[in-house]
């Protein structure tokens, strides 16, 4: 009697590209079969933003004003604007958890395995709802998304059966 939950699944992921595994071999030798797989056409912050960060007035303003200490500096700041790149690989991550929750809670598997780029993974954990965060049984910080499904069986093989 196995005292595993199945199906085994994989998740690999990172900011832009996700892969979703099931285990179809035994544990011992995992044979990994690819169920769904998500990417986003994300381009550099460059190619998505045209204009210059904003600038917000210092102080009394440009001209400044009389009463002021000698040496207090007046005039603009730059507005740091959001890097649209970064956004929408957030925006990916959250959705492809949001996702993960969905299957979870309809059980499709019983136990999962995360393997995700390390800031991916820090941006995932806050949106797992319970019902998946107690289907997981590894978390690895690490980007093997765009590895062939042999390497990436391998790993999960190393996690189940560490040496």
């Amino acid at each position: 009697m196995s005292l595993h939950k199945e199906p085994l699944w994989v998740a690999a992921f990172d900011g832009g590209k996700a892969r979703v595994f099931e285990n179809i071999g035994p544990r011992t030798a995992p044979d990994l079969a690819l169920r769904a797989e998500f990417e986003i056409d994300n381009p550099p912050d460059r190619d998505q933003v045209s204009d210059a960060p904003g600038r917000l007035a210092d102080g009394a303003g440009r001209g400044g004003q009389a009463g002021l200490p000698k040496g207090v500096a007046v005039g603009a700041s730059s507005v740091e604007h959001a890097d649209a790149h970064d956004l929408a690989e957030t925006e990916f991550v959250s959705d492809f958890i949001r996702h993960l929750n969905a299957e979870a809670e309809a059980e499709r598997f019983g136990e999962l395995i995360i393997l995700a780029a390390p800031h991916a993974l820090g941006v995932a954990r806050p949106v797992m709802e319970p019902a998946l965060s107690g289907r997981i049984i590894a978390q690895e910080p690490k980007d093997v998304v765009r590895e062939s499904n042999s390497v990436i069986a391998e790993r999960v093989g190393a996690i189940l059966f560490p040496d």
